[in-house]
This record gives C-alpha cells, sequence and structure tokens, in this order.
C-alpha cells in the first residue's frame, strides 16, 4: 500500500526537482534592482569603486554583478541571499567600514539593500559596454521601430490556403512558411475548453461544460468554441481574471509599503473599479485617461465622477516612504509615478533619465523633469496620516458625502497627536517625579497607585490628557466616518509648478527649470499643450492614449497576447526601448494595434479575435523540427505550456472542494484609532472574513504576503509586474504535500465526492475526482490504478485512517504538474 500511496506524491516532487534549474533573475528582480539600488550605487559609490574611477579604492569594484560578487581585498561585497556574509551590507550600516564616508546613508535604502540580498540580488549588468549616445538625437532616436506611427499592413498570403481560420492565422503561418515549419495539430476539446476557461476566468470548466463540451466540438468546432468563449467573455470572473493582470501592472496592495507599512483601507475601491472596467469593456483609451486624470475629466453624473476620481488610485496607489523629509518624499513620489506611467503605458523606461540622460533610447533629463512638474503639481488622497507627513492624509469625498477629511484636518491632527503624546508624556513624568520623591520606586503597584490617587497634580494631568486624547479620538472618528464615503485617488494643486533638473539627481543641486510637457521624441504638431492653470495630467492623459501616439496600443495588444500565449510578441512587455526585445511579428502587432483602435480600444473585442484564432487553439505537442529552428517557440508553431498563476491554483482547489465563494465580499473597514502599521495589525483576523473568496478579493499587503501565495511566484506588490516569474522548486510540491491549506482542500474535496456517489466510491469517486481536479474524464489504466489504491488504501491503514483513502489520493491529483498546467 505505501508505494502505491506514495507513488504520484513522490513523483510530483521528483519532477519539480528535477527541472529546477539555475533560472534568470526574475523580472521583478530585475526591475527591484533598477528602481532601489543602481540608482545608489552610481550616485553614492561609482566614484570609488568603479572601472572609470582614477582610483580604485580597496580594490572593490561595484559596476557589475561579477565584480561585485567577488569583492575587492576583504573578501565578497555580496553573498546573494547571505545577509551575514554580505561585507557591503556592513559597510553600509556602519558596523564595520563606514561607506559612503561623507554621508550615511537613509534607513529605508538600506533596508532596500537587505531585501535585494536577500532576493538572490538580482543584477543585470553583465560588465559589457553598450554602445550610449553621447547626446539625444531627436529625429534619429524616432526613427526606432517603436516610436514609428503603428503601419497596417497587408494580410500576407500563404502557401497553405486552407490552414488558416482568420487573418492572425495568416501571419503566423506566413512567419512559420518563411523558416520552411509547419504548425502542430489543433488541442484535444478537453486541453481546449481547460485551456480558455482559464485564460478568460481563471477559473475551471464546470462538470456541466466537461460533459457537454466535447460532444458540441464534434458537431461544430467553431460554433463550439464562439459560444463558449461569449459566455466566459460576459461572466463576471472575467473581469476578476483579468482585472487581476492590470493590479500586476498597478502594483496594487492594500498597505503603504517602507518602514512604517501603514494600511491603506480603501484600496480595494480601486481594485473594484478595475474589475468593473473589464467586465464593462470600457474603451482601453477611457480606461487610460481615468486613471490619469479622471479627476479633471467632464463628467455627466455624480455616479460617473465618482468613478472617474476613484480610477485615480492608479496613481496614488505607489509605495510611501515616510521616513524621508517631504521634499524627498514628494519626490520620490514623482520618481514612482513617471516610471509607472512610462513603462505600464508606453513601454518606456523613462526614470532611467531622473539623474542623466537615457543610456540608451532618447529621453534627457530635461523630458524628465518636464513630465516630474505634471505629477509634483498633484496631490495623492489617501487618508494615511502618519505623524510626519500630511501629504497624503486628505480623502477624495464621492459625491454627497457629509464627512470629509481635509488638509486642514490632517495638520488638526497632527497637532493634536503632539498635544496629546505631550500630555501623557507629562503625566507620566509626574508620577515618576512624585513617587521618586515619596520614596515609592520600589513600593507595590498597589501602593503607588493609592499614592498618587491622592496627589493633586496627578488629577490635573491625568483630566488634561483624558482632554486631549478625547479631542484625538474625535478626529479620528472624523477620519473614519469621513473613509465611509470617500476613496483614495488624485488632485491638482492650487499653485501647480514648474521644475528644475535635478543635477545627477541631487534634490538641491538644481540646473534650469524645465516647462511641464512630455518626452520631445513622442510629440508632434498635433501634442496637446499643458494648461498653465492645472498640472497638465489632462493633457497627458490625452497625448498618452490618442490613436496618433504609436506606443499604447502597440503596449496594449501585447499585454493581451502575453496573457494568452505565455509571452508577448514583445518579450519585454515594458520596455520597447533600444535595450527591449523587437517583436518576433512587427506586421502582426501593427495589424493587432490597428484592429484594436477600429474596434473602439474594446478589450474583450482583441481577446476574443485572438482566441478565436487558430494559432491559440493548437496543442502544446512537441516537433523536434520547430524545435530546432525555434526552441523558445517564438513563431508559434504550438501552444505553449503553461503553469497557472498561484490565484488560479488556489481559486482552483476552493473549487474543487467547493468552497469557494464567488462575487466581492462585503466591504470593511479597519478602525482608524491606534497603530495602523501592518506588522502591528492583526493580519489574519483581517484575512478571514473573506479566505474563502477568490484571491483577488483578498488582502494584500506590502512585506506580508503569505506563503501560500509566494510560493507559486505570487509577485511583490511593491513593484509594477510586468511579467511573472515562473519558477519550478520542492518547496511547491512540499506545499501540496503538507500544507494545511492542501489537507484540507483535499478533506473537502473528498467528503463533496462522498456525498454524490454511490457505493464504495470506488470507480465513481475516481471519475469524478478527475473531473473536479484536472478537468477530464480518467482512462480506463487510471481508474484501474485509482481503485487499486483506494482498496489498498483501506486495507492496509490503521482503521482510524481508512476514510482518508479519497483524501489522499485527491492530494495527489491536486499535486500532480497536470493540475498546475495548461496544454
Amino acid at each position: 500500500m505505501r508505494s502505491i500511496l506514495a507513488r504520484p506524491l513522490i513523483l510530483a516532487l521528483l519532477v519539480l526537482s528535477s527541472t529546477s534549474l539555475p533560472a534568470a533573475d526574475p523580472p521583478e528582480g530585475i526591475e527591484f534592482f533598477e528602481k532601489k539600488i543602481r540608482p545608489v550605487l552610481v550616485a553614492k559609490c561609482y566614484r570609488c569603486h568603479s572601472s572609470e574611477s582614477d582610483e580604485v579604492n580597496g580594490g572593490l569594484l561595484l559596476d557589475s554583478r561579477e565584480n561585485i560578487r567577488r569583492g575587492g581585498d576583504l573578501g565578497p561585497a555580496v553573498a546573494p541571499g547571505k545577509e551575514s556574509e554580505s561585507l557591503l551590507l556592513e559597510a553600509i550600516r556602519y558596523e564595520s567600514l563606514e561607506m559612503p564616508p561623507d554621508e550615511r546613508l537613509a534607513p529605508a535604502v538600506i533596508k532596500d539593500f537587505e531585501k535585494w540580498i536577500a532576493m538572490g540580488a538580482p543584477d543585470p549588468r553583465d560588465g559589457k559596454a553598450r554602445a550610449a549616445a553621447p547626446s539625444i538625437d531627436i529625429e534619429e532616436g524616432r526613427k526606432h521601430w517603436a516610436y514609428q506611427p503603428v503601419s497596417d499592413p497587408p494580410v500576407p498570403k500563404t502557401q497553405d490556403a486552407a490552414w488558416p481560420r482568420t487573418d492572425i492565422d495568416r501571419f503566423i503561418l506566413a512567419g512559420l512558411e518563411a523558416k520552411q515549419l509547419r504548425p502542430v495539430a489543433d488541442a484535444a476539446p478537453l486541453d481546449l475548453l481547460r485551456r480558455i476557461s482559464y485564460d478568460l476566468t481563471g477559473l475551471p470548466p464546470t462538470p456541466d461544460r466537461i460533459r457537454e463540451f466535447p460532444a458540441a466540438y464534434e458537431k461544430d468546432p467553431t460554433a463550439a468554441i464562439t459560444s463558449l468563449v461569449d459566455r466566459l467573455l460576459e461572466s463576471p470572473r472575467f473581469g476578476e481574471r483579468w482585472g487581476r493582470h492590470w493590479l500586476d501592472l498597478a502594483r496594487y496592495a492594500e498597505s503603504a509599503g517602507g518602514t512604517r507599512n501603514m494600511l491603506v483601507p480603501l484600496a480595494p475601491r480601486y481594485r473594484d473599479y478595475v474589475i468593473a472596467a473589464f467586465n464593462a469593456d470600457k474603451p482601453y483609451d477611457r480606461f487610460v485617461r481615468e486613471q490619469l486624470a479622471g479627476d479633471l475629466m467632464p463628467a455627466e453624473s455624480d455616479a460617473v465622477r465618482d468613478e472617474q476620481l476613484t480610477a485615480t488610485g492608479f496613481l496614488a496607489l505607489g509605495p510611501k516612504e515616510f521616513d524621508w523629509d517631504d521634499l524627498r518624499f514628494r519626490m520620490t513620489i514623482v520618481a514612482e509615478q513617471i516610471d509607472v506611467v512610462g513603462r505600464v503605458f508606453l513601454g518606456q523606461t523613462l526614470a532611467c533619465a531622473e539623474c542623466h540622460d537615457h543610456k540608451f533610447d532618447p529621453f534627457s533629463t530635461a523630458d524628465y523633469y518636464a513630465l516630474a512638474g505634471i505629477f509634483y503639481s498633484s496631490k495623492p488622497r489617501m487618508g494615511l496620516n502618519p505623524k510626519e507627513s500630511a501629504f497624503v492624509g486628505e480623502l477624495a469625498p464621492l459625491s454627497g458625502a457629509d464627512a470629509t477629511f481635509t488638509d486642514e484636518d490632517c495638520k488638526r491632527k497632527r497637532e493634536q497627536w503632539s498635544k496629546a503624546y505631550k500630555a501623557t508624556a507629562f503625566l507620566r513624568d509626574e508620577k515618576r517625579r512624585l513617587l521618586t520623591e515619596a520614596g515609592l520606586t520600589r513600593a507595590s503597584e498597589r501602593e503607588q497607585e493609592a499614592f498618587l490617587a491622592k496627589q493633586p497634580s496627578v488629577q490635573k494631568a491625568a483630566a488634561a490628557k483624558e482632554e486631549q486624547d478625547a479631542r484625538l479620538a474625535a478626529i479620528e472618528e472624523q477620519l473614519h466616518a469621513a473613509m465611509r464615503q470617500s476613496i483614495i485617488g488624485m488632485r491638482d494643486l492650487q499653485e501647480p509648478k514648474d521644475l528644475a533638473i535635478h543635477i545627477r539627481g541631487e534634490l538641491r543641486l538644481l540646473g534650469e527649470v524645465v516647462p511641464r510637457g512630455f518626452p520631445k521624441v513622442l510629440t508632434g504638431e498635433s501634442t496637446p499643450q499643458v494648461n498653465r492653470e492645472q498640472s497638465g495630467r489632462l493633457e497627458l492623459a490625452d497625448w498618452i492614449a490618442s490613436p496618433d501616439n504609436p506606443l499604447i496600443a502597440r503596449v496594449m495588444v501585447n499585454r493581451i497576447w502575453q496573457h494568452l500565449f505565455g509571452a508577448g510578441l514583445v518579450n519585454s512587455p515594458d520596455n520597447f526601448g533600444a535595450t527591449g526585445e523587437p517583436p518576433s511579428n512587427p506586421a502582426l502587432l501593427d495589424h493587432l494595434a490597428q484592429r484594436f483602435i477600429a474596434h473602439d480600444w474594446s478589450v474583450k473585442s482583441m481577446i476574443r479575435e485572438i482566441v478565436l484564432s487558430r494559432v491559440y487553439q493548437l496543442s502544446a505537442d512537441h516537433d523536434e523540427a520547430a524545435y530546432a529552428v525555434d526552441p523558445a517557440n517564438r513563431l508559434h508553431w504550438r501552444m505553449s505550456r503553461r503553469r497557472l498563476e498561484s490565484e488560479a491554483i488556489l481559486d482552483s482547489m476552493r473549487v474543487a472542494s467547493g468552497e469557494l465563494k464567488l462575487g466581492p465580499p462585503p466591504e470593511r473597514f479597519a478602525i482608524t484609532k491606534g497603530d495602523q502599521r501592518i506588522k502591528s495589525f492583526d493580519r489574519q483576523a483581517w484575512r478571514e472574513p473573506v479566505e474563502n473568496y477568490r484571491t483577488v478579493y483578498q488582502p494584500i499587503f506590502r512585506e506580508f504576503v503569505p506563503f501560500d501565495w509566494s510560493v507559486f511566484d505570487f509577485p511583490d506588490p511593491a513593484l509594477l509586474n510586468a511579467e511573472r516569474a515562473v519558477t519550478t522548486v520542492p518547496p511547491q510540491a512540499l506545499f501540496m504535500m503538507n500544507s494545511s491549506f492542501a489537507v484540507e482542500q483535499s478533506r473537502k474535496l473528498a467528503e463533496q465526492i462522498r456525498s454524490s456517489v454511490e457505493g464504495d466510491g470506488g470507480e465513481a469517486a475516481v471519475r469524478q475526482a478527475y473531473v473536479l481536479v484536472l478537468g477530464r474524464f480518467p482512462t480506463e489504466q487510471e481508474i484501474a490504478e485509482g481503485r487499486e489504491f483506494l482498496d489498498q488504501f483501506r486495507a492496509e491503514a490503521e482503521k482510524p485512517d481508512r476514510d482518508k483513502a479519497l483524501a489522499v489520493f485527491c492530494q495527489a491529483l491536486f499535486a500532480s504538474a497536470e493540475f498546475r498546467y495548461t496544454y
């Protein structure tokens, strides 16, 4: 019995372990390095520790991955994943050496380096010099493929006219025929059903669909697939699936991150806006405009006004580091917003021009600070009120709100917090003074309290403290009341401001003032001019979302293709610049962009068109000849096998066990009194009411992503995540074997199966388990093996464990690679 019981689980572990190979640094790790680590090394270390230094101190070079790991005279500067062995950390903490010598790094920066090393020190610097343009040549820069107007390429003719069903197929087949390749066979009906169900809703097909679809497909494949796609596109589950894709880009989280990492209880309203937008098929150009400047757009009703204002949460949601001084705090927010807007909507790494002209793309520091002035003239409204800063303290009230929280209220709260703190400290000091004078510092607590209760000064101080606490509580109650009628979002400052170039990114080393505007390489005669009376976000939104912008449609259709095929036509989805990858099929990319615009920027129409193509419906079969020519499948001779994301895995297990609750959970708010830092917050209690809802509705806290999620590569919510890492590591198999979640879902699935089948549940139970977990019917051999396992387990297990046979069998199916992958 033991060998049969262990076989499925051990095989799953062996498959995972044997395929665990050294992988390239994950995209989120590279992003973290580029955003948090490289700028500090350049600004604070390269002068003395780079290949361009006049004299390299201590034999230490920090300007490449190899050099920083090799270290200098004292040993390796960075040991990936080993904080205690990384001399660089000792130096910047001032524990041994003191580096940089002239100015200690801020605690938040040191924490970034600690996190970077814990991540494995991802570092793309290979030490090879790249040809960086000596100066920005706008006209030359405009020749780059991504900055050219979107073309309308003719649909190619193919040698095999019978195979293509759509124009997409003709573009793909033409590319294959140019390499003397052929696509593989079409996918089997149930493989296709499962693929489409996960791609469109993130959930497995229902048992009824599994039973009905093969017959409908055999009768009329096109009609069966079209009907399935149309039903799933209209399902509310569609918005939950595709909204989650967008939340990866929006660095969505319900805490602010940084050293304070405070709760952001209104963040779910932005999440719900995104889900609703995808379900309603809101035109993508409007979706973009609303997120950049919804507060400045005209609205025909209060409901539309509130929706547009909620959309601007996109800009407000980035991580916040409250330990900075006000200027650095604000400029850090600006830098994060420029980076996100550039990469999400334009596929451009604009943030690389903050300290110097972009090394590889035609963006100057003047371009960067023209944009920076726009965002500096805008204000996030988040209801966060740490004592250090009130800049993000106010809330954006919904229409008709009778409770608000403004900048003035933020100021009152900070002042009142200070008064309450001083009153508390005075009472404490007064008690200590009186006890010392009376010689009662070592007396019992009861004696001390009896003595202090008779002291007029203590009574007076206690009354003063109570009064100050009551005033603070009243302000906090006002904030709590306002939260129920508010959202997080953006607004313009009353006095918009152009910014001076910050030389080398230094906040107080200023150059010429740059008028607010847009990157010159992407502008033309039709580019709107910034309204000098406003921030310029409205014009920025109109410029970015214009059909004349060569990037906006290309970037989005590439993301749609990426989510349906596992990789975009441009395999660097947030970098369409010189260091990104060129499109594998440029004509198809422009064809899709043109179709996207022509169909009123409809995301659903674009998804439908792609999913109904024959290339999407190919099997994942291997072809030796095609693999030899195109091992990465960039020409799409087959469908790539894809692993489910962590949310789809967890949600599917709940679906199979009957535990998943559909739809959004009831809205709730945290108490605004007291410590709102996530590390002091009862996170489990906050999760429990929603733990059986879809993962997209469960709270996400920066720095505290649950292991159940991260083990299957849920991304860091402090970062923009254009593509998720896909690792294959032993902890994933161990999670399926040993975690309380996997054990419990398997037990509940077994109970559900037992309640629906008759007799001992042998063959019927095996069939039902395969349908609910793997989305298909078992073969006769699999039925025989399943029955043998169940019978032998019951025969050899101890009596109390005999009823666990079916649960263990279900757990083995959950642990299989087939459950975690689509084919």
